[in-house]
């Protein structure tokens, strides 16, 4: 199944290694939702997902295509396209504060999919980047084994602390890694997530559920994380490699996965 929802900052090939991680019939708790592609195939593939979000508008759209998909496309149609940049950054700045969780929800898809970078309040106009087909992956979107859950208020790692016994994995797709020495200053939109690299570890070495990260190459990762004995680099088909100058990818897990 294909998401909606492209996110152009981190375009996983993990896929394949991750189901050999992840046995089938498991149940997975992720966070950071954003685009799930991950999510969404683990859980067709019978790996039942519970995608964990923070953040409000992202849980609007999922819970609105999963309740009223139909809807959500004809809302789509109806603002597609933006009549100028102008009206496009309104939206940018604004969408979140719409009434309706239908149209915030529509907003989304469409600011997305015509962002040059692929979020929602930032990137410059690119209506090319929107293919009116894209409606088709809202149209046929089948929900299998895989739903949301909002935590609210919750912090990443109160949200973690909180999974179910019943959980056999959880999976956090991190995607670019910083060092975070200037994210205090940095404008956020609503829909992002200003993850702590540190801090994360932190919790990670600390919970006894089997945890798999999926990051970005960066030696910043490999150093954070040394010690761990299960650290796999992809290459950029996702199978797996020995040499850093082909990782584009790292897999990282609390346990070991062979």
């Amino acid at each position: 199944m294909i998401s909606p929802i492209k996110d152009l900052r981190h375009n996983t090939k993990s896929l394949s290694v991750l189901k050999k991680i992840i046995p089938t019939g498991s149940v997975v708790e992720s966070f950071l939702l954003f685009a799930g592609d991950v999510e969404i195939n683990l859980a067709e593939s019978g790996r039942p997902v519970i995608a964990h979000t923070n953040r409000y508008v992202i849980y609007d759209f999922w819970k609105t295509l999963f309740d009223d998909p139909n809807s959500l496309a004809q809302s789509v149609e109806y603002l597609y396209p933006f009549e100028t940049e102008e009206v496009f950054r309104v939206f940018q700045n604004n969408y979140h504060k719409e009434k309706s969780p239908l149209m915030r929800a529509a907003l989304f898809f469409l600011l997305n999919r015509c962002s040059s970078s692929g979020m929602i309040s930032s990137g410059v106009l690119e209506q090319n980047n929107y293919n009116p087909l894209a409606l088709n992956y809202i149209r046929r979107f089948k929900q299998i084994n895989f739903d949301v859950a909002y935590d609210g208020a919750l912090s990443i790692e109160n949200s973690i602390n909180r999974v179910s016994e019943q959980t056999d994995f959880i999976f956090l797709p991190v995607g670019r890694f910083s060092y975070n020495f200037l994210s205090e200053g940095i404008n956020r939109g609503p829909e992002d997530t200003i993850i702590v690299h540190k801090k994360l570890k932190s919790i990670v070495d600390n919970i006894p559920t089997k945890t798999v990260l999926n990051y970005q190459y960066h030696p910043g990762v490999l150093k954070l994380f040394k010690g761990y004995e299960s650290i796999i680099m992809l290459n950029e088909y996702g199978k797996e490699t020995t040499i850093k100058e082909n990782a584009k990818e790292i897999l990282i897990a609390n346990f070991r996965t062979s």
